[in-house]
């Protein structure tokens, strides 16, 4: 498997191992994550909202674009998101560990029906 990115292809030795990277180029679903934060945040300012309420609701724009937390990939994906907006200081300390309690539960619950499966 091979990611592109601007110049370069990366090689994925392991096409199912969980390569997170919090880089939006290689990333899609954290550029979703930027754009509808940068989107609501122009808006925002464009109708007029103080820059602290454009802030406020860039953030929540950021959070409601995060992956849903339904399969394996996804789940992926929006941790990489939650570490990315804790790395450029999008996200408050305080909501991370909630956010990856809760990608931690859905990875159980993910684990456990695939357990199922093998079962039956």
């Amino acid at each position: 498997m091979q990611i592109k990115t601007n110049s370069t292809a990366v090689h994925a030795p392991f096409a199912n191992a969980w390569f997170v990277t919090d880089d939006p180029e290689l990333n899609p679903a954290i550029a979703r994550c930027l754009a509808a934060r940068l989107r609501t945040h122009k808006a925002s300012l464009q109708k007029g909202e103080t820059t602290s309420t454009a802030s406020a609701l860039a953030l929540s724009a950021y959070l409601d674009a995060l992956p849903p937390l339904s399969d394996p990939d996804n789940i992926r994906d929006f941790i990489a998101c939650v570490t990315h907006g804790y790395r450029k200081l999008i996200i408050q300390d305080w909501q991370v560990p909630r956010l990856m309690y809760a990608a931690h539960i859905a990875l159980t619950a993910c684990q456990f029906q695939q357990q199922l499966q093998r079962a039956a």
